[in-house]
């Protein structure tokens, strides 16, 4: 596993942008992990990342952990066009970056569709994400 995204496993919107890494990734080569799996949780212990990681994206890139907007934006990067020009935002300073970030984090179970914030995962997705 040389690229780890962790997410939040019951949350309809981290599932459906999972479902876009997916579609603009140039070759299908990240681990979804749900954060609050098994493997999810030794992760977050081998990295010294803490309960309150569970409610972030983390993503782990040749044992570079990066978190919040730094996560978004350094995955973005590896992804086709024009997605991956999304990293250019890089430049923004982080607590600024991290702000909007919290702000979409906070109301991202209204962003989703259902009220629950479920979705359905479906095959392709599912066999994607170790949800152990």
């Amino acid at each position: 596993m040389d690229k780890i995204l962790l997410i939040d496993g019951s949350c309809g919107f981290c599932l459906l942008s999972v479902r876009l890494v997916m579609k603009w990734e140039s070759s299908p080569d990240i681990t979804f992990v749900n954060n609050q799996s098994q493997t999810g949780r030794e992760l977050l212990q081998k990295y010294g990342l803490g309960e309150a990681a569970q409610h972030t994206i983390i993503y782990i890139e040749s044992d570079n952990v990066a978190t919040q907007s730094s996560a978004v934006l350094k995955l973005a990067r590896t992804l086709k066009f024009p997605a991956n020009w999304l990293y250019g935002l890089i430049f923004i300073p982080k607590f600024i970056r991290d702000a909007a970030y919290n702000l979409i984090a906070k109301n991202r179970y209204r962003l989703s569709r259902n009220k629950n914030c479920s979705v359905e995962m479906g095959s392709q997705l599912s066999s994607r994400i170790i949800n152990d």
